[in-house]
């Protein structure tokens, strides 16, 4: 008798373990799911990374690239960044390059709208060229246009050119971009 109703008992807590481990796995996978899902930009502010390649010119006066670009928050991106040279900051330290300052305007366009920004930095030759082949700058985000609307955010933006003239650049921004929604749930 006593070998019968302790078999039963065992296969009882055998039952109840493997119920259990069903549970916790079940649990397991919901809490990997949820981790796994693409944060909303709603949920506050976001860092924002864009990376890209484009053709543009440089000169001693200014430039400006145009190109795609990939971004972690909106997907493949046109873009396309112009800047004029203002104030010389003179020569670097061994006289094979000068920095300028400079302002202008960056504009990304995907399919579901538009976002603009103003920036200024410093445009620097490094190469004893006639026109800057590296560009440093900040940037706000001032208007956005579909379900960019209302958009704001700001950051910074590097762009290196592989010579002066019409040649190739490349471009790489991060930075925190905020939705309307997220900032009106805030107030």
């Amino acid at each position: 008798m006593w070998g019968k109703s302790q078999l039963r008992l065992d296969e009882e807590q055998n039952q109840t373990m493997m119920s259990i481990i069903r549970l916790t796995t079940i649990l397991f996978a919901a809490v990997m799911l949820a981790a796994a899902q693409p944060q909303s930009t709603s949920d506050g502010p976001q860092l924002f990374t864009l990376w890209g390649q484009g053709n543009g010119t440089a000169s001693g006066t200014g430039g400006g690239l145009q190109g795609v670009s990939q971004t972690n928050l909106v997907g493949a991106a046109g873009f396309a960044l112009t800047w004029v040279n203002g104030q010389l900051l003179g020569n670097d330290g061994n006289g094979k390059g000068t920095c300028s300052l400079e302002d202008g305007t960056i504009e990304l366009t995907t399919s579901k709208g538009t976002i603009s920004m103003s920036q200024v930095g410093m445009a620097c030759n490094v190469t004893s060229g006639q026109g800057p082949n590296t560009f440093t700058a900040t940037y706000l985000v001032t208007q956005g246009t579909g379900v960019y609307q209302g958009l704001t955010g700001t950051g910074s933006v590097v762009v290196g050119f592989s010579g002066v003239g019409s040649n190739t650049g490349l471009i790489r921004m991060d930075g925190v971009l905020l939705s309307p929604a997220s900032s009106s749930t805030r107030n």
